[in-house]
């Protein structure tokens, strides 16, 4: 990712074909993220997972958070129907997202959110449970790893 990270502000192309992407990612990578979704017309699974290296327990406010995209990504409204999520943390910026994909994931089915069991992170993902969604059939999921160990 690292690579790919260093070139966001040059992502332009766009990934017709891919339908699925397994992604790990670090502290300045929210906004190639956002690149991705946008650039990604037909992606159905997005799995994500955060780099160990980087301090997560900070939540500061800095350029490189999400922040939506101007227009809402053509998979979140066609194609995109599972999403998991590992070393979720409940930081602003994680919810901020995940709101972001529940509140327009036309199709969505599942996001699986993998995270220690520490009760506030528990409380955080039972108050994604209850954001209004756009899928009436999407359900949240909860896994205790932090680590996507294999992708499903």
């Amino acid at each position: 990712m690292a690579v790919l990270g260093s070139a966001s502000a040059r992502l332009s192309t766009t990934f017709e074909w891919l339908t699925e992407l397994y992604i790990e990612f670090d502290c300045g990578d929210w906004g190639f993220l956002k690149d991705l979704l946008e650039f990604s017309p037909r992606l159905q699974v997005l799995n994500m997972s955060k780099s160990g290296w980087c301090t997560w327990g900070h939540d500061h406010v800095s350029k490189t958070c999400w922040e939506e995209p101007t227009d809402i990504p053509g998979c979140l409204l066609h194609s995109l129907a599972r999403v998991s999520f590992y070393g979720f943390e409940g930081l602003k910026r994680e919810l901020k997202l995940l709101k972001y994909i529940l509140k327009h994931g036309a199709v969505m089915k599942t996001i699986l959110i993998g995270c220690s069991k520490e009760e506030k992170t528990v409380q955080k993902v039972e108050k994604l449970r209850r954001v209004p969604k756009a899928s009436p059939s999407c359900e949240i999921e909860l896994s205790s790893g932090a680590r996507g160990a294999t992708w499903n």
